[in-house]
């Protein structure tokens, strides 16, 4: 048994973890994607454990100290989405980057490479925060999407000790350096004398949103907004001490005089004290709003997963009675019409395997009128999976159970938000086609929607589920190659929700577009389309398809030729573990098509795929991952074009490692003290005894966890009440091996 000795002082980690909070302010892991020539938008953000990402910075250091500016920064700007690039050619590793913007601008989402966890601020800014760390020679892209175009984007870089290495503005068609906006100052007071605020209306009613504007605060500074003891809502500064806020007051607080209250992160305040009117006193915001459903297609199928809402009311009741095809109620939902009149179910309706094929209905009432919505469920699918919830949280295990082809082998590729397949396993169905599969998550996966995508006899099929959040079905295209020739049609697959309306865009070789489509997708969320070519010029275009603010992008390509000139290739490193992406780069004559062909230390041809350099001859392919299952040793890349080839070996190692056990930190929630314990190198999949005991009284608590399938695990410990300062040993095993640690409690 090893034997490892850790002492901490509580107190100190709590202002250390205020300290970097302030200046960093980390983040949740999101991967971002994207060639020179087009844009890719993401719209999912994560949630954030500071404490634990603080742990897992490395202390990696050059010694050297930093030179300012020395990190070059370039964007590409398309419509309001900005994507940002950094080479760190100063003389330090960066930790840290801050992202904010002119006040008349706000961020709306954002995307990171794998390895950077980035989280939005209350103060409107992002901080992107790397795992690891960049060093010197790297690169490294952001994603965003802001509220109006071309915004200019101000940045900061900050090594792992909180110094400032790089600061400057990114604007459009441009990689000059202005001199960037200001940001927050946490050094100014925030409640003044002379400070004052008011609320718009002045005799606001219970559930009203209300407007609340204020003079002579400090400037750049956040704020909490309360009512009496209630906190409900925060808010920043203008840079003359100035703000106007928006906040919707509780639908359950009492008709009766309350202090409204704005404080500073000090504990200072200003407070005016009103009436609040009942709900009595409301008008609605819309009137005569009528009652509409959305989401519901004419064909479903055992499996498949319906959202459903509409209009109604603002504030009434829906209900939505689900009936099968002899009249018999089998589902009942309710849901409430916001101000506006929309509403919708809280959690999508799925499908169950069993259910009975045949004619089913939904009757939808809000109390006043009612609606009648009609659909069949047929068989039509070869697979169908179902996860055993909708919804998962951190650190559960992800089921799935279905049917498909009996006694064939299907394969099972589970995707996380970022696109990164962290799962894979080729299984037997039994007689009756039964198969189940399942992933354990811990609480440092990343939250969003979770896609199971399902491979048998060419057959394909799309699960989708959430972790942390619910579900959000994505709409995805694909062509049917990647090079045509003018004249060509080419065919793309469209898919997203039941009967939705997407919009396709084609980007020309110039980034101008050239041609617009509608389409309807089917019952079943499918759709294909045949794009005429005729007229199309040589070179690389982007196809951009959407709804509301959700997009993604594909690259196709006119008239490529093979390169006559030399190629090359090179990896971003050398080394990588199973499960990791592989960053290949590269130069070719421009407009040239290339081959990708990855190898293991066997020689044996592991994947493939047909890649392109672009109009500088460029070339940047991120279509590889290394199998979960990999051997490691020397792996090697050619890239070939017509007569010419290049090749690059990398390093591929085993994802075993030494088994630890540490406590990350300790954590005040309203409920007690809880201790964050986290467990590294364990057996994959093996549970994980926990035990806390003192060498005076024993044990005195054991915990069960599971390890992921890398090994990990993690488990929120309460501290018992009576629990006394001092020495007390954690012990982990699993069913190989064992950890022990010494930690010192501080009360």
């Amino acid at each position: 048994m090893e034997r490892h000795t850790q002492r901490i002082n509580m107190s100190s980690v709590r202002s250390y973890t205020v300290i970097v909070a302030l200046s960093v302010i980390l983040a949740a892991s999101i991967f971002l994607s994207v060639e020179s020539h087009a844009v890719q938008t993401y719209l999912q953000t994560s949630e954030f454990e500071p404490d634990a990402a603080i742990t897992n910075i490395s202390s990696h250091d050059t010694g050297a100290q930093p030179k300012l500016d020395d990190i070059n920064a370039k964007g590409i700007f398309f419509e309001k989405t900005s994507i940002i690039e950094f080479t760190n050619n100063s003389n330090t590793v960066v930790n840290s980057f801050m992202f904010w913007l002119a006040k008349e601008y706000t961020f709306e989402s954002f995307k990171t490479e794998s390895g950077w966890t980035g989280k939005k601020t209350p103060e409107g800014t992002i901080i992107f925060t790397a795992t690891d760390q960049l060093n010197i020679g790297e690169l490294v892209k952001f994603g965003i999407k802001t509220s109006e175009s071309n915004p200019g984007v101000n940045w900061s870089a900050v090594d792992k000790n909180g110094n400032q290495v790089g600061i400057s503005k990114v604007i459009s068609d441009s990689i000059e350096k202005p001199e960037p906006d200001p940001i927050i100052d946490i050094t100014n007071d925030g409640v003044f004398v002379d400070s004052v605020f008011r609320i718009i209306p002045e005799k606001p009613n219970i559930g009203s949103t209300i407007r609340v504007t204020g003079d002579g605060f400090g400037h750049s500074q956040q704020f909490s907004f309360y009512i009496d003891t209630k906190k409900i809502g925060t808010f920043l500064t203008e840079e003359d001490g100035s703000f106007m806020t928006t906040v919707k007051i509780p639908d359950e607080q009492e008709a009766d005089r309350v202090n409204f209250r704005v404080i500073d992160t000090n504990g200072n305040e200003k407070k005016i004290s009103l009436r609040l009117g009942s709900t009595d006193n409301r008008v609605p915001d819309i009137e005569n709003v009528k009652l509409t459903i959305r989401g519901i297609p004419s064909t479903l199928h055992r499996g498949d997963l319906v959202e459903i809402s509409g209009t109604a009311q603002p504030g009434s009741a829906v209900t939505a009675l689900v009936k099968d095809s002899k009249g018999n109620t089998i589902n009942t939902r309710t849901a409430e019409a916001d101000p506006k009149g929309n509403w919708e179910l809280s959690e999508p309706i799925v499908i169950p395997l069993d259910a009975e094929l045949g004619g089913y209905s939904a009757e939808i009432s809000d109390g006043n009128e009612s609606i009648l919505r009609t659909w069949e469920i047929t068989s039509s699918k070869v697979i169908i999976m179902v996860p055993s919830k909708t919804m998962f949280d951190p650190g559960e295990t992800i089921k799935y159970s279905g049917t498909a082809l009996p006694n064939k082998p299907i394969e099972f590729q589970l995707q996380d938000p970022l696109g990164n397949i962290i799962a894979m396993d080729t299984l037997d169905t039994d007689s009756a086609g039964n198969v189940e599969f399942e992933h354990t998550t811990d609480h440092s996966s990343a939250e969003g929607t979770y896609t199971l995508i399902a491979i048998q006899d060419g057959h394909r099929e799309s699960i989708f589920t959430g972790l942390g959040q619910l579900p959000i079905i994505p709409i995805n295209l694909e062509f049917d190659k990647l090079n045509y020739k003018t004249g060509e049609t080419a065919i793309i697959y469209l898919t997203g929700e039941a009967s939705d309306t997407v919009s396709l865009l084609i980007i020309d070789p110039s980034d101008q577009p050239s041609q617009e489509i509608s389409i309807t997708l089917g019952s079943d969320g499918v759709s294909s389309y045949h794009l005429d070519l005729d007229g199309y010029k040589q070179g690389i275009y982007t196809a951009v398809i959407s709804k509301g603010s959700f997009k993604n992008t594909e690259a196709f390509t006119v008239g490529l030729k093979m390169s006559m000139g030399e190629i090359k290739i090179t990896t971003t490193k050398e080394d990588y573990k199973p499960g990791e992406r592989i960053l290949i780069l590269g130069s070719a004559d421009p407009n040239s098509q290339l081959d990708i062909i990855v190898y293991d230390p066997n020689e044996n041809e592991v994947d493939k795929n047909i890649t392109f350099s672009d109009k500088d001859g460029n070339m940047r392919d991120l279509s590889f991952s290394i199998p979960l299952n990999a051997e490691p040793g020397i792996w090697k890349i050619d890239g070939r074009s017509g007569p010419h080839f290049d090749t690059v070996e990398i390093n591929v190692t085993s994802n075993d490692e030494e088994m630890t056990v540490s406590v990350i930190h300790e954590e005040e929630l309203s409920n007690g003290k809880y201790l964050h314990i986290e467990v590294r190198g364990a057996t994959p999949k093996q549970t994980i005894d926990i035990v806390i005991e003192t060498s005076s009284n024993g044990q005195i608590d054991e915990q069960e966890i599971k390890a992921t399938e890398e090994g990990k695990g993690f488990t929120l410990w309460p501290v018992p009440d009576h629990m006394e300062p001092g020495t007390y040993t954690i012990t982990a095993s699993d069913a190989f091996n064992s950890v022990q640690i010494t930690y010192e409690y501080d009360g």
